[in-house]
């Protein structure tokens, strides 16, 4: 169902939130000296915000109640 879409989408937002969070501390903290680190993150966030779309549209999800 469509509305079990909700459930992945949340998780989604999630982990893309986190993700952020952890890469802005990171960044802030000790990008200046292991820029490779903030690097990665980028990547992988860029990865999984382009990914996001297609795995909200296409998997079946779960009811968030």
């Amino acid at each position: 169902m469509s509305s079990y879409r909700e459930g992945t989408a949340l998780v989604i937002s999630v982990a893309t939130v986190s993700i952020y969070a952890a890469m802005v501390v990171g960044a802030l903290t000790i990008g200046r000296r292991r820029p490779a680190i903030v690097t990665a993150g980028i990547v992988v966030l860029t990865a999984l915000l382009v990914t996001a779309w297609p795995l909200i549209g296409l998997l079946a999800g779960f009811p968030l109640a």
